[in-house]
C-alpha cells in the first residue's frame, strides 16, 4: 500500500472513530449536527489535500480519496439525522442524486467531448472525485463546487497559456484538475 493510500485511510479511520463515538453519546442534540458536519468537512478537506498532492505530482487521484469521501458522508448522514440535523431519507436521496447527476453528467460530457475531439478530456480519478463530491455536497452545492472548480481551472490554465506564449514555449494542453476541485469544494463547504 502506498503512503498516500495509508494517509487517506488513516483520515477515514479517525473520522469514523469520532463519528461513531459521537453517535453512541447519550447526550445528542441538534447542535451536535453542525459540529459533526464541520468535522466531516474538515476530514473531506484532508482527503482532498491528498488528491491535490498526488494529482500535481503524479497526475493520479488515489481511489481511497473518493471512497473515503463517500464513506465519511454515508456514515455521517444517519448520525447527523439522529442529532436532529434533517431527515434520513431525504438526505440520502439528495446524496445519491448528487453523485448521479454530477458524476453521470460529467461522464456523459467527457465521453461526448472525447468522441468529438479525440484524446482524453478528463481522467477517471477526476470523474470519481466529482461523483464523490456530488454525494457529499448534494446537487446544488456540488454543482456550485464544480462551477467554481471549472472557473478556477480555466483561470489557471489561461495564465499558464499566456506565460507559455510569452516565453515562446508550447501551450500546455491540460493540467491537474484535483486542485481546482478541492478549491471549489472548500469554497462551498465554508460558504
Amino acid at each position: 500500500m502506498r503512503m498516500r493510500d495509508v494517509v487517506a485511510w488513516a483520515a477515514l479511520a479517525v473520522t469514523a472513530t469520532f463519528i461513531l463515538a459521537a453517535r453512541w453519546d447519550a447526550g445528542m442534540h441538534p447542535a451536535m449536527a453542525a459540529d459533526l458536519l464541520f468535522l466531516e468537512h474538515a476530514l473531506v478537506t484532508a482527503l482532498l489535500s491528498v488528491a491535490v498532492v498526488t494529482d500535481i505530482r503524479a497526475r493520479i487521484i488515489p481511489n481511497a480519496v473518493p471512497v473515503g469521501i463517500v464513506a465519511l458522508h454515508a456514515v455521517g448522514i444517519p448520525v447527523v439525522a439522529a442529532c436532529g440535523g434533517g431527515a434520513l431519507a431525504s438526505a440520502t436521496a439528495e446524496s445519491v442524486a448528487g453523485a448521479a447527476v454530477l458524476g453521470g453528467g460529467l461522464l456523459a460530457f467527457t465521453v461526448a467531448y472525447e468522441a468529438l475531439r479525440g484524446g482524453e478530456a478528463m481522467g477517471g480519478g477526476d470523474l470519481k472525485l466529482v461523483a464523490a463530491l456530488g454525494f457529499a455536497l448534494g446537487i446544488a452545492d456540488g454543482a456550485a463546487s464544480l462551477f467554481a472548480a471549472c472557473v478556477a481551472f480555466a483561470l489557471v490554465m489561461g495564465a499558464k497559456a499566456l506565460a507559455a506564449v510569452a516565453r515562446r514555449q508550447p501551450v500546455p494542453a491540460n493540467g491537474p484538475f484535483a486542485p481546482a476541485l478541492a478549491a471549489g469544494a472548500f469554497l462551498v463547504m465554508i460558504g
